[in-house]
Parts: C-alpha cells; structure tokens; sequence
C-alpha cells in the first residue's frame, strides 16, 4: 500500500510537470470515454435496467397472434379472462390498454397518455401508491364511482406535487367525471421503456371477442421458467381454438398462437426491438472504434515522453530498480490520466446525451430518458481503467527495455516502429468507420429522394380533438366545418383539410370485399386506410391518376362514394377500368369508386406498393382529426393564426401543437437518420484524431532527425527534396493503414446492408471518396512538419544534439 500510494503521488506531479501532455490526452480521453458512457446509457435504460416492479425476473407479457401472421399481437377481454382463468403456471394475469386522454379540471383542457388496467395490475406487480392508493377490484364492482391514478411524474409536473389532488374530481374526454385516488410511487411509467403513462383509468369491458386491443401480463409461479410457462398457455392456445374457432383462426385457416415473453426482452415493443438492438450494436460499436484511435493517440505521445525520460528510467534501472516496479510507476501515470479524462468525459456524455435526446429520439418517445446511474457510472470507471492499459502497457514496456547503452545514447528505432504501427491502426480504423459513415450519408441521401406519394413540405399540422366539447355528432361536425371555413379564408393558406391519420404516421386496417374479386385461400383482405375531407388530396399534393377527389357532393352523410390507390386497382381490378365499380367495407354498404389517387408510401420506405382506401369523413366521422394546412408563404407563419382560429373554433380543447409535417415523415428516416448522424459525428472525430496522431508522429520524427537532415543538406539536397521525402514517408504508413482499413470495411459493411437504402455496402465511389479524403487530410497534417524541417539551417543541423 505505501508504494501504491508513492506510484499515485509520484504519477500526480509528473502529469503536472508535463501539463501540455496532460492536457492534450484528457481532452483526447474524455472524446472516447464520454462518447461510449453517452451510448452506454441508452442501452442501459433501455436493455439492461428492468422495470421498477417486484420480482421483475418473474414478470412475463403474454401475446396473441394477429389475424394476418405475425406473432405478437393483442388480445381481447374474453380472452384475458379465459388465459386467467386456465393458465396453471402463473399466480395472476392482468390487462392494460394504452390510450391518448384528454382531461378537464374546472375550464383547462389538457392531454395525458393514458392506461385502462385490469383490477389487478397494480397489485400484481407490487406497484405502490405513495399517494391515496392503486386501482383495484373493488373498482370493477357494479355502480362503483368512477376513478383515475397519477403517475408521480404527471403529478408534480401538472399539479405541482399537491397532495391535495387526491379527492379532486378530474372530467375525461367522454363528458364523464372520475376522482382521482392516487398517485403511483416514483419510478413506474408503465410497462414499456418508450411512452410513459400519466394516468391509469379502469379497464372498460368488452364482450367481444374480436375486440382484440389488450396487453395481457402475468407473474409466474415460483420455480416456473418461461419454458415451462410457455407449454402452459400453448394448451391454453389450443383449447381456445377448439371453442372459438372463428375467432381463434388466423387469415390461413390456423389456430392462432399465444407467446410469452419475459420482461427483459418486452421493456420495447417486439416490433421495435430489433431495430433498437441493431442501432444500439451499430453505434456501440463505433464509439468504442473512436475509443481505440484516442488510445492509439496516446500511446503515441507517451512513447515521445518515454523517449524524453530515457536517461531517468536508465538509470533507475541502473541502481537495481526491477522492470516490474518501472512498470507498474508507468501504468499509474496511465491510470491516473484515465481517471481524470474520465471525470471530464461525464461532462461531455451529459451534453451528447442530452443532444442525442433532442435531435435523434422521437418528442412522444416520452420514456426514453437515460440517466448515469451506478451501472453506468462502473462502466465508466472499467472503461477508465481499460483504456489506460491499452494506451500505456506499450508505452510503458518499451521505455523499461533493460538495454541501457542503447537507451542512454538514442531513442533506438524500436519506438518509431511502434509509433509507425499505431499509425497505422488508426489510420485503418479511421478508414473503417469513416467508409461506413458514407455509406450511410448516401443512403440517407438517397432515402430522402423517394417518392413518398405526398409533398410535406409546406404543410403544418395540429391534432384536434372535439371529444372534450359540449354537445353530441352534430354539432362536432358543424365545429370541424366552420373551422375548415375559417381556415380556407385566412391568409398565408393554401388548402387546408382534416384527416384521421396522416402517412408514415401509422395507418389502421379494416376488411374490404372489392366487387367481382373472389379472395384467394388465407388471402389476406384488411387493408390500410384514412378517412379524410375535401381538399385532403390537394393540400398533401397526392395526384389524383383516374376519376376525381372529394368533392361537396362527398360531405353528404348519405354519400356513398371512396378513392383508392393504384396498388389497390392492381391487386383487385388488373387490367379494368375501377372508376364506379364497388366495394363492401365495415357495414354491408356498397362505396362507389370516384377517383384512384397514385400509390405512396403509408407506414415505411421499405415497403411493397400497398393497397389504400380514403374514406369521406362524412360517412365516417370521428371526433379526434389531425388537421393539414398547406402554407402558401412561410409555414410557420401561420402557427400563431392557426393556433387563435382553433381555440375560437373550440375553446374547451386543449390547445394543439403545431408541427411541420416535415417532422411526422422524417420519423420513416429514422434509422437511417440516426446510423448516419452518429456514423458521422464518430467518423469526423476519428478523422480528426488521425490527423492529429499524424502530425504528432511526423512532427517528432523531424524533431529526432535534425541531424539527418542537415547533412542531406549539406550534401546538396533541396528544400522540396526534403519536404517530398517527410510527406513521402508519412503517406507510405498512411497508405498501409488505409488499405487496411478498406478492406475491413469490405468485408464488415456486408452486415449493415438491411440499414442501407438502394445503396450497395461495397459501394466504389464511396470507398474512392473516403481514400482520397484520408490521404489529402494526411498529406495536409504532414505538411507543417514537412515544410519545418526544410527551413532547417544544415550547419544548426549538424550541431543537433
């Protein structure tokens, strides 16, 4: 322990003896640490802390196949009960069922997303109020009052932390009033590590069995494993499918199947738990690739100071001091230089983790919100402490080498060898992640040239929601089209129309039966669709290719008229002319077809043309609408104005947020965006530490070669000789490592082909681009010293020492 704590002190003032050095490794340092502690605590938040729940290792979500196929789908109420009442391998089962609430408190309206849960979801995970109390049984019981829960979160931030909300009565968006019991202790946001819950609200019942919208959780038995669990609920799955074969039979005729997952791989949808690994590994990744070139900086510069301090480790070794003990002094120099950059690189991890928040994730991914906890925290110290040993054993191995004559009289040409290797990895590295971040900057690019079917730019939207206003249908549908009226008036608009849901926003599906299509075995035949009104179609600029849009004739609520797309006609009508024929959807009512519109993309980039059908709102009126406004000046102009018409339209509605509907289509570049921002910002920093390690190392080079170069001088080279000679030799290593790095990123882009679009993962001109980048940013760095030693004077030369 004393010699311990003589290496730290010892360490401690030669770092402050060399505090250029110093200063140059901890900035170095804290880049790559504070990059990877930034990543490090996304997948911490996400992945790796379970939910705030009792015996989370015992907590499971239960899934029941969807209709088309796929696996993990919703369940219904009458299923709920069945799986509950069967299963014999969990102690209890509850449902839930997300929803957006709009609340009223005296004359304010205002949103919160909200949860209805079964009587014992709260009881069942252990979750406590730590105000009033949960949901419970009792709130199911026939005439029992109404009632709501908070989230802490939602209750400090809307009420302020009052406790005395609890016996408030709040008013829903159905008109109806509900007492507020509780508020949930902190920490539980609901059962996903994406949208947070505000609120919870009793579970309504639903007869039906195929109302399927529920979330089914469950607690496994003590001693019972997944496994087990899961042979369970396949004999509860059959059973079902015996006694509700209709129901409990997919598009292909079979029985549908129910999945358990445990909670650590439900804290994401299953839908976006694959995306989110994928992008979690890829950036991971390419931090710690930036992590290795700042360690490869510094390896370079503690070599120079190990050659500086030469004659004092000679000697240190000349009165009996053992390599070993040499050693270890160097290594807590290392670790002492980790441990600071380390402290600095929290600093930086807070500020891109708080970019990353504001620029990459999503607004109403609400629950994504990492935080530096204990386990991130120990992750960075371990980083800490690895780095120091991968940037300073080298280092501290070659200035120990027991061969005093050598080390007394010259540096040796060991450690420019060394100097030349790291180089060389960096430069490769750099190559690496610097190929990978054009692949993505051009598949970016090339996304974004898609034909989307409609033109966001210039169009603002606003969700409006007239559940909260006095009055039945009637007078909702005159308050949307008095607003509609307003609007087209105002100036700085366009067109302006409502629409239940907006492309690449997400899209429902209902069954359709096309006149004179007979549907094929298992065939599939839900389809996509919006309800919209008049001037939908010209505000989103989508063309109309046959027939003609809605029209006034349209807003009837007798009309009986839909547009569909040409996928639709293709898939349906090939070969015929659609404009009058008929198709049956919902309700045994025959819409006529008026108009086909041309095919765009409604859910993703990726997908195959989609059949789509927009009906009137008309014939189909919902109160919850997102209204379009196309600008015919500067969109956001018209946010204000916008703002004032709806709440003179619809006082009691909480007041909207005005969006470009640039930002809701962005949201299908999303994974791409995110590969390519951060690909980019890791790979620029990479090239920039390249070109400093470069310089670095051309730079002491010349500092060591003074005499060299003065006698090639004197013996009559030129000025440009010998600046042709120190670029020459700089970019001989920097072609090394590039070759090197190229054919990496040959062999390793391959597995990041499903995030590239219409991009290939070899492609030439981007490896030719990212060649000449590196070797004209090397040539440029090695420059400077290059230009330094050609005004050497060759008789100061030759007195070097």
């Amino acid at each position: 322990m004393p010699t311990l704590w003589q290496d730290l002190v010892y360490g401690a003032r030669m770092l402050l003896r060399h505090r250029g050095l110093t200063l140059v490794a901890v900035l170095t340092l804290a880049l790559g640490i504070g990059a990877n502690t930034a990543i490090f605590s996304f997948i911490n938040s996400v992945f790796l802390v379970p939910l705030p729940v009792r015996d989370p290792g015992r907590i499971a979500t239960l899934y029941t196949s969807d209709f088309s196929g796929p696996l993990y789908g919703a369940s219904s109420y009458p299923d709920f009960e069945d799986i509950r009442r069967l299963a014999t391998a969990f102690e209890d089962v509850a449902a839930s069922r997300g929803a957006s609430l709009v609340l009223r408190e005296g004359d304010e309206s205002f949103p919160a997303r909200g949860e209805a849960v079964s009587g014992s979801f709260f009881s069942m995970l252990g979750v406590r109020a730590a105000l009033g109390r949960p949901i419970q049984e009792a709130d199911f019981a026939e005439g029992a009052a109404p009632v709501v829960v908070l989230s802490d979160a939602f209750w400090r931030r809307r009420f302020g932390a009052d406790p005395s909300v609890v016996g408030r009565d709040l008013h829903t968006s159905n008109g109806k009033s509900a007492r507020v019991v509780g508020v949930i202790a902190p920490g539980f946001a609901g059962l996903t590590k994406i949208w947070r819950a505000d609120i919870w609200t009793p579970l309504a019942r639903d007869d039906k069995r195929s109302s399927r919208g529920l979330r089914l959780i469950a607690r496994l038995k003590p001693g019972v494993d997944v496994v087990a669990a899961q042979a369970n609920v396949d004999v509860i799955a059959q059973q079902l499918h015996d006694s509700y074969a209709q129901a409990w039979s997919n598009v292909r005729g079979e029985p549908r199947r129910l999945t358990l997952l445990p909670e650590k791989l439900s804290r994401l949808p299953p839908a976006m738990r694959a995306l989110g690994v994928r992008l979690g590994t890829l950036v991971f990744g390419v931090s710690c690739l930036v992590i290795l070139i700042a360690c490869g900086n510094i390896a370079n510069l503690l070599l120079a100071r190990a050659a500086e301090r030469r004659r004092e480790i000679a000697i240190r070794l000349s009165m009996g001091a053992t390599r070993v003990r040499l050693v270890r002094q160097l290594l807590t120099e290392s670790v002492l230089l980790s441990l600071t950059a380390g402290a600095a690189s929290l600093l930086f991890a807070l500020w891109l983790k708080t970019l990353m928040r504001t620029h990459l994730i999503p607004a109403e991914m609400t629950g994504l919100d990492p935080r530096l906890d204990g386990r991130v925290l120990a992750f960075t110290l371990l980083l800490c402490l690895v780095t120091a040993i991968v940037f300073g054993l080298a280092p501290a191995l070659e200035a120990t080498r027991p061969q005093l004559t050598s080390a007394l009289e010259s540096g040796g040409r060991r450690r420019a060898r060394i100097r030349a290797a790291l180089l060389v990895s960096q430069v490769a590295l750099s190559a690496l992640l610097l190929v990978g971040s054009g692949l993505f900057l051009r598949s970016l690019s090339h996304a974004y040239r898609i034909d989307l079917g409609f033109d966001p730019q210039g169009v603002v939207t606003a969700n409006v929601d007239l559940s909260p206003t006095a009055g039945g249908e009637p007078q909702r549908r005159e308050t949307h089209r008095l607003l509609l009226e307003r609007l087209r008036t105002m100036p700085g608009v366009s067109s302006v129309a409502l629409a239940s849901n907006l492309p690449l926003a997400g899209t429902p599906r209902a069954g359709v039966r096309p006149e004179g299509y007979a549907p094929q075995p298992g065939e599939d035949m839900e389809v996509a669709y919006s309800v919209v009104t008049r001037g939908f179609f010209e505000t989103m600029h989508i063309p109309i290719r046959r027939g003609r849009p809605f029209g006034e004739d349209d807003e009837r609520a007798d009309a009986r008229t839909v547009i569909v797309n040409e996928a639709f006609v293709a898939r349906y009508w090939p070969g015929q002319d659609p404009i009058g024929r008929r198709l049956v959807s919902g309700a045994d009512t025959a819409l006529e077809v008026v108009g086909v519109t041309a095919t765009g993309k409604y859910r993703g980039l990726r997908e195959d043309p989609m059949p789509y059908v927009f009906y009137p709102h008309a014939q189909r009126y919902r109160p919850g609408m997102m209204l379009v406004v196309r600008a015919s000046s500067d969109p956001s102009a018209i946010a204000r104005t916008l703002l004032h018409e709806i709440h003179a339209a619809a006082p009691t509605i909480p007041r909207p947020e005005v969006r470009p509907l640039l930002l809701i289509a962005d949201n299908a570049f999303y994974e791409i965006r995110v590969a390519s921002t951060m690909l980019g910002l890791f790979g620029t920093v990479a090239l920039a530490l390249t070109i400093i390690g470069l310089y670095g190392v051309v730079a002491y080079g010349v500092s060591t070669r003074q005499r060299e170069i003065g006698v090639r001088m004197a013996l009559g080279a030129e000025r440009r000789d010998i600046r042709r000679m120190i670029v020459g030799q700089a970019l001989s290593v920097v072609w090394i490592g590039l070759l090197i790095g190229l054919a990496a990123a040959a062999g390793t882009t391959r597995f990041v082909v499903h995030l590239l679009h219409d991009v290939s993962p070899l492609d030439p001109l981007t490896f030719i681009a990212i060649a000449a980048l590196l070797v004209a940013a090397s040539a440029a760095s090695s420059w400077m010293p290059a230009l330094r030693a050609a005004r050497v004077s060759p008789s100061s030369a030759l007195r070097y020492e």
